[in-house]
């Protein structure tokens, strides 16, 4: 049965054409990849399914009764309950089942109170049947679902309790993710949701959504994360869009077969097209009655003649530009003895480490362990409470870090 699909969908800003008459549907249980070039309007179609966008024309159409879910690249989450800890947020994710917790206390605290027979027998009636529905809806193992979520993307126990005003802004994304996991809609929409997630909880958010029961759409440029998640994918190009079936790897043997066939086909008219066209200069030339009327046969051959056209260029994809520096020492960035907390918290101890021209370095580990402490440390952001960094002669930074700060034109 189709769970979502696109009629004839058309979005522009001002004389930018975005989107072109999109047209798609996917089935429940599909997990449908978005690809494209960045600006090929993949989160602008996301914002038409859930309705923040309106389109210039055409419809998008989710089964009745179906819930859809969404996790952005780039939410604003401020609006997040910021004094819940981040294990009772989670929990907000079953409010019917905390709401039953709710009734089932409320009977209880009667049947204590109680002393008539029949009113006993009537609460104790009523508090059985609500255990068992506690029961059959999950209420026995939601919240240890919902702590071993947080534990596999990649929060620590001592994190899981902590107030949501205290995240940073990876962390908040994560707990958006977790949650939205939880509430496990019929149709998952998210985008890049493998910023932020170290490699084990990457790992687990892809054995998760490839078990997922219902349908998923996810938007990637990780050809890798969406091998392992996805069965068909949607390509995003020049504005408009094409279904494959199959994951990245599959729909891009099936263009590049396309593309190839394409071609073929072109070049072999444009040698056909080129014999008709010295066939009619030659004819001129011999300047015959006979040969006028060839000529227009001919003529008429290429008018009738459907043209194949190949598809546009590849599309403009970003670009960066290092500016070229004089070249540095030998010796780019020394640590000796370098610890760092915040408050009891240690995240760094006892570090040492040299980083030479040339080498290309990666910092490796689970997510709160310090990567980014030590980037802000190296780039001065953060001072050490013990030991030092120095760095080579000649050396100039630049930092990129996750949430996009300090970037410029």
């Amino acid at each position: 049965m189709i769970a979502l699909s696109a009629s004839d969908i058309n979005l522009s800003f001002g004389t930018d054409i975005i989107l072109k008459d999109i047209s798609f549907a996917i089935n429940d249980g599909d997990r449908l990849g978005v690809i494209g070039v960045n600006g090929a309007g993949k989160t602008s179609l996301f914002k038409i399914i859930t309705g923040e966008y309106t389109p210039d024309s055409g419809a998008i159409y989710v089964q009745k009764g179906h819930t859809v879910g969404v996790l952005e690249q780039n939410a604003d989450l401020s609006s997040l309950p910021q004094e819940l800890s981040c294990i009772e947020y989670m929990y907000t994710a079953y409010p019917a089942l905390l709401a039953l917790e709710g009734e089932i206390a409320k009977t209880e605290a009667a049947l204590t109170g109680a002393t008539d027979p029949q009113e006993i027998m009537s609460l104790t009636s009523r508090l059985n049947e609500q255990n068992s529905r506690f029961a059959a809806e999950g209420g026995l193992e939601f919240r240890s679902r919902c702590r071993g979520m947080l534990l596999r993307l990649g929060f620590d126990e001592e994190l899981i309790g902590r107030k949501i005003k205290t995240l940073s802004g990876g962390q908040y994304t994560r707990l958006a993710l977790a949650r939205l996991l939880a509430t496990e809609p019929d149709i998952l929409m998210l985008d890049e949701p493998s910023n932020h997630l170290d490699i084990d909880a990457l790992n687990w958010l892809e054995c998760f959504i490839a078990g997922y029961k219902k349908t998923v759409i996810i938007i990637s440029h990780d050809r890798y994360f969406l091998d392992k998640t996805t069965n068909k994918t949607l390509w995003l190009r020049y504005g408009q869009a094409r279904l494959y079936n199959g994951s990245y790897s599959r729909c891009k043997e099936q263009s590049d077969a396309e593309a190839a066939s394409l071609e073929k086909r072109y070049k072999e008219q444009q040698k056909v097209i080129a014999r008709i066209k010295a066939n009619i200069e030659f004819q001129r030339r011999c300047n015959q009655e006979h040969n006028y009327v060839t000529i227009r046969a001919k003529e008429k051959q290429l008018a009738r003649m459907e043209l194949v056209e190949l598809a546009p260029g590849d599309e403009k994809n970003i670009r960066v530009r290092f500016a070229s520096e004089e070249e540095s020492t030998g010796n780019v960035l020394e640590a000796k003895d370098l610890d760092f907390s915040y408050g009891e918290r240690v995240l760094i101890k006892n570090l040492s480490f040299l980083i030479r021209r040339g080498e290309r370095v990666m910092f490796l580990g689970a997510n709160g362990t310090g990567k980014s402490t030590l980037m802000k440390l190296i780039n001065s952001m953060l001072i050490p409470n013990r030991g030092k960094l120095t760095l080579g002669y000649n050396i100039k930074i630049g930092y990129y870090d996750q949430e996009n700060r300090g970037l410029s034109d």
